[in-house]
């Protein structure tokens, strides 16, 4: 399944591969697609958890606005 996630505070590529890393080390995530200047990310993963998603995003030092 694949869900798009709008993150705020990232600004820059760097922000963009904290943020990839983080929630490519969850369980089940297959592909991570990040563009730190529209503030979304793209995963596509066996299974999904906005909770885990949630504190992935937050150890990078962002926030998870909205999951579609």
């Amino acid at each position: 399944m694949k869900k798009l996630l709008t993150i705020s505070g990232m600004a820059c590529g760097s922000c963009g591969m904290r943020v990839k890393a983080d929630l490519e080390a969850l369980r089940g995530v297959k592909t991570v697609e990040v563009d730190a200047f529209r503030g979304t990310a793209l995963v596509e993963a066996e299974e999904f958890s906005s909770v885990l998603v949630d504190r992935a995003i937050k150890k990078a030092g962002f926030t998870l606005v909205k999951i579609v």
